[in-house]
């Protein structure tokens, strides 16, 4: 399994990477359901741990219908990072109908410029969420972070599963994964990559 531990701070990305994780999501604000986070938290999480580190794009907390002047912030957000040793972006860019943007979507990966790309729970507000696979194979995106549409990964393991069976990308399984719940899910989704806030621990 791979295991990617969602973190907002150093004391957490250094926590996280001792008790095993494989990978870091690095956000701010995971109160609001986590913000883009600023560069000088990424140049101190970078300096201090080993394993690979993704980025939240997301300039406000809220829904995912992005304005132009915000999907300008995103632009400049990449830029700012861009020298920084990050293996990718985690984003997520829908329309009014609540389905992908895929105009949106493919700026952010020409703005991403090669790195890693995930798109994140965004499309479990989907109304469709096989169908957004299907778009998002359009795209350059790899990554999926899904809950399966419901509230927490238990709750979406086997819809996750067939998340899994119908798309090449690959899906990690997210929504309320800690240690201790960690391997029946994996069991009942068949999935390999998972994320979580508390998933090797409590990090506070």
């Amino acid at each position: 399994m791979i295991i990617e531990a969602c973190v907002e701070n150093l004391k957490q990305a250094v926590r996280a990477e001792q008790l095993g994780a494989d990978q870091l999501e690095l956000c701010s604000r995971l109160d609001l359901g986590g913000i883009s986070p600023d560069v000088a938290l990424v140049k101190a999480v970078v300096s201090a741990v080993r394993i690979p580190i993704k980025l939240m794009l997301r300039p406000r907390p809220g829904n995912f219908v992005y304005s132009e002047d915000e999907m300008q912030d995103m632009q400049k957000e990449i830029l700012a990072y861009k020298d920084l040793p990050i293996s990718g972006y985690v984003f997520g860019c829908l329309d009014a109908e609540h389905q992908i943007d895929l105009s949106q979507t493919n700026r952010v990966c020409t703005w991403a410029q090669g790195k890693s790309l995930t798109f994140h729970k965004a499309i479990d507000s989907c109304t469709d969420i096989m169908q957004a696979l299907d778009i998002l194979a359009q795209t350059e995106v790899a990554y999926i972070l899904s809950s399966g549409g419901f509230e927490t990964a238990a709750e979406g393991a086997l819809f996750l599963k067939k998340m899994q069976e119908h798309s090449a990308l690959k899906i990690i399984g997210a929504g309320k994964i800690t240690n201790e719940n960690l391997n029946e899910i994996a069991s009942k989704s068949g999935l390999r990559y998972f994320h979580g806030r508390k998933i090797v621990g409590v990090l506070d």
